[in-house]
């Protein structure tokens, strides 16, 4: 009776071995090259990406171009010593995160404190063994990659929590544009709201007209401190813009405000100067004669729950708040704005005089 052997295309159920290492991009300062040309090998044999440098500035420069994950690091160099280094790169706020292992021929007690003290995460002496050395720069990379964890997490806690902050204030919003009993009013609100809610820079409310046209019916600009508002009695000096050709009946496709009108979707413009699918010529011209920049621009429907455009709410240079940078509008602060746009057409809806038509 024969055995069959075992098919030795198949791989067996349980494998037994190491776990495959980390690998990273590793910076090596040393002035020797011997010593650079060592660890490169080393390290490379590994599956590590490997950038050298031979003196302190140069290091700091590289840092500057490449995404660095961990460094070795000697500290007897002419010039820049790594001591130097070491306090340049722990006083910079863009790379004091990433792990420092001091490789150096010093193994005196003083010397490794006072590494430690400026913040490197090992010291290793010369010579070393290359699998005690490998072993550290996982443990440095481990470190590395838990840091980024840990500061991706508490970024999306921070944008979670500035979210529902938000969200917690569009329901009231939305029930005091029901409870407003002036329609200008209205209007001024829903467009002094939404720049508020956001943090965005300026805004402009439009409304269709009976005649299938868009009007101006708000505007503000927080930075040349304008607000245009019918609720003052101010007569606002634009020109209804077309939704459709006269001639042809083609829908205006061109302008962004029209081309939301239209289609009842969104449109989320990160620079208002380089967009080469809308015309905003207009912007442009408003920036000449105003002195302002539009950037980012979010042009939002005015959609009631039935699915019928009454307006457009188009807001401009949504604004950082940390840095107060312009910035795109991100999806969180649209979701967001979208939903006050819908609140705000369902109240308009509801306000808006028997005389005026709804598209």
């Amino acid at each position: 009776m024969s055995i069959p052997l075992p098919d030795s295309s198949t791989p067996p159920a349980h494998t037994t071995g190491p776990l495959p290492r980390l690998t990273g991009s590793v910076l090596v300062v040393d002035d020797d090259n011997a010593n650079r040309q060592l660890l490169k090998l080393t390290l490379e044999l590994e599956g590590h990406t490997v950038v050298l440098a031979r003196r302190g500035q140069e290091a700091l420069d590289l840092l500057r171009e490449c995404k660095i994950d961990v460094i070795l690091l000697d500290l007897m160099m002419p010039g820049m010593d790594g001591y130097e280094v070491l306090y340049r790169l722990k006083a910079d706020s863009d790379l004091r995160s990433i792990p420092v292992i001091v490789v150096s021929a010093l193994s005196q007690m003083d010397s490794v404190a006072r590494c430690i003290e400026l913040g490197a995460e090992d010291y290793l002496a010369k010579p070393y063994r290359p699998v005690l050395l490998l072993t550290r720069v996982d443990a440095a990379l481990e470190k590395k990659r838990r840091h980024e964890r840990e500061r991706e997490y508490l970024l999306h806690v921070q944008q979670e929590q500035r979210r529902y902050e938000r969200l917690a204030r569009v329901v009231p919003i939305g029930m005091a544009f029901y409870a407003e009993k002036n329609f200008n009013r209205l209007l001024d609100e829903i467009l002094r709201q939404a720049l508020m809610l956001a943090n965005v820079d300026a805004g402009v409310l439009y409304l269709l007209t009976p005649d299938d046209r868009l009007q101006v019916v708000g505007l503000r600009n927080t930075s040349l401190r304008l607000a245009v508002s019918r609720a003052t009695g101010q007569v606002i000096p634009f020109s209804p813009l077309r939704l459709h050709d006269e001639a042809t009946g083609a829908p205006n496709h061109h302008d962004a405000a029209a081309h939301v009108a239209v289609t009842g979707q969104a449109i989320n413009v990160v620079d208002a100067a380089q967009a080469a699918d809308f015309d905003f010529s207009g912007a442009r011209l408003f920036d000449q004669t105003g002195g302002y920049v539009t950037r980012s621009v979010l042009t939002l429907p005015l959609k009631t729950n039935t699915g019928r455009v009454i307006g457009v709410l188009q807001l401009i240079n949504a604004i950082d708040l940390d840095t107060g940078q312009v910035i795109l509008f991100d999806q969180d602060v649209q979701h967001l704005l979208e939903s006050l746009a819908s609140m705000a057409a369902m109240a308009c809806e509801n306000k808006m005089p028997a005389n005026r038509s709804i598209r």
